[in-house]
Order: structure tokens, then C-alpha cells, then sequence
């Protein structure tokens, strides 16, 4: 069973890369840039994460009318060990010509008095 788990995570990370060639791929490397994204072209958001931390990436802000949420997820590392790091996956759908700043926190929600670990910020152009 857990060699079936194993040898699906490469499909499922191509899955995510793949999505009828139309989805951008946004990664961590991407912080403080800008990216084009076109009207209804889905997007999606890859962060390191390792919620065994209590840590999480949490929304922070982006304008709705311009870009939608569509789900967010978490892919394990390919050892499955636990505590193993993994990344967060943010899927967004381009609804409208505009541009936004999506902002994102990686921090404890329970911790509202700590600074956050990290933070990552895009913005999202979406032309008319």
C-alpha cells in the first residue's frame, strides 16, 4: 500500500503542472514579483510547508473581483516521513481584467501576538 502512495505523488505533482496547459504555476521563488495571469486562466500557488509545525500559509488579502479561490491543499514530501515538509497548494481562477496584490502569511494561528515566520506576496496582473 504505501509503494502505491509513493509512486503516485510524481503523477500527482504533474498533475498539478499540467491542467491542459493553461495553468500558471506560481512558487516561492516568484515573492515579490509580478505575474500575468490571462481572464479564466487558472492559477496556482506552490509554498514549502510543514503543518507537523502548527505552521500554515493563510490569505492575507487579495481582491476578490479580480481573482478567486478555488481550493486549497497540501502535498506530503515524497518519503512520507513524519514531520517531512511538503508544499501548500493554492488554486486560484483569474474572473476578471484587473490587478491585485495576494499576500500570504506562514505563521501560527494561534499565536496572534508572534510575528510571522514568513510571508510571500505576488502581484497578480490580469489584462484586459
Amino acid at each position: 500500500m504505501n509503494h502505491l502512495v509513493i509512486a503516485s505523488a510524481p503523477l500527482i505533482l504533474l498533475s498539478l503542472f499540467s491542467a491542459g496547459g493553461k495553468t500558471v504555476m506560481i512558487t516561492q521563488a516568484q515573492n515579490q514579483s509580478k505575474v500575468r495571469v490571462k481572464k479564466d486562466a487558472s492559477f496556482q500557488l506552490l509554498l514549502n510547508a510543514n503543518p507537523t509545525t502548527g505552521f500554515d500559509w493563510r490569505i492575507v488579502s487579495y481582491d476578490s473581483a479580480i481573482i478567486q479561490i478555488k481550493q486549497k491543499s497540501f502535498i506530503q514530501s515524497e518519503t512520507h516521513r513524519m514531520g517531512a515538509p511538503g508544499k501548500q497548494v493554492f488554486k486560484f481562477k483569474a474572473i476578471a481584467a484587473g490587478a491585485t496584490d495576494l499576500r500570504l502569511i506562514y505563521a501560527r494561528p494561534w499565536e496572534r501576538a508572534t510575528a510571522e515566520a514568513d510571508s510571500f506576496r505576488v502581484h497578480i496582473i490580469v489584462p484586459k
